[in-house]
């Protein structure tokens, strides 16, 4: 655990083992530069600002969770999602906010060995407590099989969703 507020110009700064930035109830900044990743499996205290990248897993690793305690604004940056798709209970990373987000941001998914299957509500990759005025788009194509998954807001929350298009 460290405090004070963190500006990730350039490189990689990795939470690795659930780590934690700032003391619970702290209210300092995470600034992620155009040409810098942020990300891990782990706590912010704080409010995130992100322009660069934002990632819970690296390569080849999916389900973990990394939890802002604050805000997230997107400032035209990206998020990097790995999940294992199948139907509503599939292991996938996930953002939890228990702030407000805004701005803007693209969300890409890694499938990461899932077979494709129907969903009901979806997979839900991004948590939010409180105003979810933030516009998350999706970022790329995701295909498994007859399955394509898309991206959906439901109740301030946003999850991934699969349709079949297996032909009639």
């Amino acid at each position: 655990t460290y405090s004070g507020d963190t500006h990730v110009k350039e490189g990689t700064l990795w939470l690795e083992n659930s780590g934690i930035i700032g003391s619970a109830g702290s209210k300092q900044k995470i600034n992620i530069a155009s040409a810098a990743r942020f990300g891990g499996s782990g706590i912010v205290n704080g409010n995130v600002f992100n322009s660069g990248n934002l990632a819970m897993s690296k390569s080849g690793e999916v389900g973990n969770n990394l939890t802002i305690n604050g805000d997230y604004t997107g400032n035209n940056g990206n998020l990097f999602f790995n999940t294992r798709l199948g139907g509503d209970n599939s292991l996938t990373d996930k953002l939890t906010i228990s702030g407000d987000s805004n701005g803007n941001s693209t969300v890409y998914i890694t499938n990461v060995d899932g077979k494709g299957e129907l969903t009901n509500k979806g997979i839900e990759l991004i948590d939010i407590s409180g105003n979810s005025n933030g516009v998350f788009t999706q970022g790329n194509q995701v295909q498994i099989g007859l399955y394509e998954y898309r991206l959906y807001k439901d109740t301030g929350d946003w999850y991934l969703r699969s349709q079949s298009n297996a032909p009639v």
